[in-house]
Order: C-alpha cells, then sequence, then structure tokens
C-alpha cells in the first residue's frame, strides 16, 4: 500500500509539473511577432533531448526557413514527446516536407502504433489522453498564429504521420554559404 501510494504521489508530482510547464509555454503564445526561423537546426537540437536508442531523421534542408511564432521549437518538441511516449515500440521519427500546389507541408512520421481512426482529430482537444492532453492542443494553438494548420493522417498499426500545413509566402529558403 504505501509503495503504491508513493508511485501515485510521483505520477501526481509529474502531472502538476507538466500543467505548470504547460501554463509557462501557453501564456508565451502570441507573445513574440513571428520570425524566419531555419526550421532544421530547430529539429536537429529538439532531438538531441530524446533518448538515442531512437533513430532520428531530418530530411528537411538547411536554410529551409518558415516564418513563425518563436515557440515553434516547442511544436517540434512535443511532436517528438508524443511519438516516444504514445507510439509503443517506436523505433524512428523522421521529419521532411512536401510541397502542394496551395501549401507547403512539414511532415513528422514514426514507425509506431499510429492514432486510431475514431481518435485523429479528438487527439488535439485540450484535455484529451492519457498524458495532460495539452500537447496537441498547444501545437494547434501555436500554429494557428502563423495560418498553419495540423492535422494527422497516419495509419493506425503502422506509425503516425503529423502534417502540418504551412502557406506558401511564409516558407522560403535561404542559399547557405
Amino acid at each position: 500500500l504505501e509503495r503504491e501510494l508513493f508511485h501515485q504521489s510521483g505520477e501526481s508530482t509529474r502531472n502538476i509539473i507538466n500543467l505548470v510547464r504547460f501554463a509557462r509555454e501557453y501564456q508565451e503564445i502570441g507573445i513574440r511577432a513571428p520570425e524566419w526561423i531555419d526550421i532544421y537546426p530547430v529539429i536537429e537540437e529538439e532531438m538531441t533531448l530524446f533518448p538515442q536508442k531512437i533513430r532520428f531523421i531530418n530530411d528537411i534542408s538547411p536554410g529551409t526557413a518558415i516564418h513563425a511564432d518563436p515557440l515553434i521549437r516547442i511544436v517540434i518538441r512535443n511532436l517528438l514527446d508524443n511519438a516516444i511516449r504514445h507510439g509503443g515500440s517506436i523505433t524512428m521519427v523522421r521529419f521532411y516536407c512536401e510541397e502542394t500546389a496551395d501549401t507547403w507541408r512539414l511532415i513528422c512520421e514514426d514507425d509506431g502504433t499510429g492514432v486510431p481512426e475514431k481518435d485523429k482529430e479528438k487527439i488535439f482537444v485540450r484535455g484529451y489522453g492519457s498524458n495532460t492532453g495539452m500537447g496537441l492542443y498547444l501545437i494547434r494553438e501555436i500554429l494557428s498564429i502563423s495560418d498553419m494548420i495540423i492535422t494527422e493522417n497516419g495509419k493506425e498499426g503502422e506509425g503516425a504521420r503529423f502534417v502540418i500545413d504551412i502557406p506558401r509566402d511564409s516558407v522560403r529558403i535561404i542559399v547557405l554559404k
């Protein structure tokens, strides 16, 4: 009984810390003006915060800048954290881009368990989920400031695939010397 109570108190403490962190990050949304951010080094830096037993692939070209809220770093961090927490036997997370006629897409996919079809929209609702239910909600809020839209369109059992649609005029390629 004591061991169970100790475990529960530790879990409660972690949840409180996560909620405080969320509140701090949430109050920062929209405070700073969007800026041009080279997304390649942001992804590289955020990947170093997670276990190296997972293979991280960054197929974004260096010099690919997006006009975004500086909290884009939190978006990348939360996508990585979500993959690790909810991906099951995940071994790989990959970031890459695609261009369509209307948008530029930043994609984060993994080889984990994926998201059930019935939950694809619910996962972005505040409070939904098995952790704090704040991460994907926060991501959507941060992205909406820069007119970006995030969806999940992976196949359950094959991995999650988060697609961030970015307006074409919010992406530019910087030639690095």
